[in-house]
């Protein structure tokens, strides 16, 4: 995120001075939007989709490197910035009737 908002800055400073795409940062921009694809589109969970939802969750975890965060083995050391992100996505696919 610090690295889009850095790009966004040098891109509006070299818009005033009319310099190119590229030297003015909106390259990096496309660059970071595509490495980073984005938000996914979380599947919600419902009473009756537990098994399609959790094998589509755990491929958009896997795919953003946090699969292991959630399956680690019990007493493995998790990063607790990348817990958190975890969480905070899995939280976005849960409903708040089944959370609650």
């Amino acid at each position: 995120m610090r690295r889009l908002l850095q790009a966004l800055r040098r891109s509006r400073s070299a818009a005033k001075g009319g310099e190119d795409a590229e030297s003015s940062g909106k390259g990096e921009i496309v660059r970071f939007v595509r490495e980073f694809g984005g938000a996914p589109n979380w599947p919600m969970l419902t009473k009756t989709n537990y098994t399609a939802w959790a094998i589509k969750v755990e491929a958009i975890l896997d795919a953003q490197g946090l699969w292991e965060v959630v399956s680690s083995s019990s007493g493995a050391e998790v990063d607790v910035r990348r817990g958190k992100t975890a969480r905070a996505h899995l939280l976005q696919a849960l409903p708040e009737d089944i959370l609650m």
